[in-house]
């Protein structure tokens, strides 16, 4: 797609690629329940907010799924929801939980995630989560900035780097 302009509140049921995204003022744009939706501009994570977002822009419908100590306060209809670049389980990768627009570069496949680039330019994406099974990590750059949950800095934003 050349171009989305976005001129009312709308919830995406799948993943959207588009040149050019255009939310006006006080529009909304969110997943259905249960799932979670993050944009990515030239591969990096940024906020979805009203503007004007240009080059390679992907809004990422991805399955939710929780973490103890997640991000915000949950709620009764918000259970604590965690977003990463990469999720594996088992040595597997699991595509409906990654946010693999926000992978540069590199080799992403089962058991073995090398010569990658995570970059955050807002709230709410981990770089990699990786459970049970056995992985090969080999020269992975990841720089976080905005809301997470770890290494506050004033005003509650956040930077957290990793070169693995």
């Amino acid at each position: 797609m050349e171009e989305l302009v976005l001129k009312e509140s709308v919830v995406l049921e799948k993943t959207t690629r588009a040149k050019t995204l255009t939310i006006a003022p006080s529009v909304q744009v969110s997943a259905p329940k249960g799932k979670n939706l993050t944009l990515t501009v030239d591969g990096v994570h940024k906020n979805i907010a009203p503007g004007v977002f240009s080059g390679d822009v992907v809004l990422a419908v991805t399955e939710g799924f929780g973490r103890e100590g997640g991000f915000g306060p949950p709620s009764a209809d918000r259970p604590m929801e965690f977003t990463a670049a990469i999720c594996a389980e088992n040595g597997q990768i699991i595509p409906e939980k990654s946010v693999l627009s926000a992978v540069q570069g590199g080799t992403v496949k089962n058991g073995e995630i090398s010569d990658v680039r995570i970059v955050s330019a807002g709230d709410k994406l981990g770089g990699l989560d990786l459970t049970d099974g056995s992985y090969r990590l080999n020269n992975i750059s990841i720089q976080l900035d905005g809301y997470g949950h770890e290494h506050p800095l004033p005003g509650g934003k956040q930077r957290r780097d990793r070169q693995l």
